[in-house]
């Protein structure tokens, strides 16, 4: 009995310490049409930490292009130390399958790509 108890808080222990932070999948999320504008459809296939990195997320989804054809990719994000952040997780590194790690100067262009499109959203368009 002993040995079972110790086997499930073993794996309990384990599985937390393999989470992904929910907030942090989100935010990592929702780069993906910045990777994907061409695409008809985007199916998230499963979120995992970036390796050992703490406060990392990546994002394995696939998405249709134009001509129907479905390809499978990744976009992985680094977030700071929640013990630092205030509010919402601040992404500090963005990496992708077919642009490997970005620059700083790449993802601040990526961050503003990102406050535009949801004023966009929120207001129905662009600001005129």
């Amino acid at each position: 009995m002993r040995a079972k108890v110790c086997v499930v808080l073993l794996l309990s222990a384990l599985a937390t310490a393999c989470s992904v932070d929910g907030e942090q999948a989100k935010v990592c999320q929702r780069f993906i049409p910045a990777f994907e504008p061409h695409s008809q459809e985007v199916d998230i296939l499963r979120h995992e930490k970036h390796g050992s990195a703490e406060n990392s997320v990546v994002v394995h989804y696939r998405a249709r292009d134009g001509e129907g054809q479905w390809g499978e990719h990744w976009v992985g994000c680094w977030f700071e130390d929640a013990a630092f952040a205030m509010g919402s997780p601040s992404v500090v590194g963005v990496s992708t399958d077919r642009d490997g790690l970005f620059s700083p100067i790449k993802l601040e262009m990526l961050r503003i790509w990102l406050r535009i499109d949801e004023k966009e959203a929120r207001t129905g368009g662009p600001d005129r």
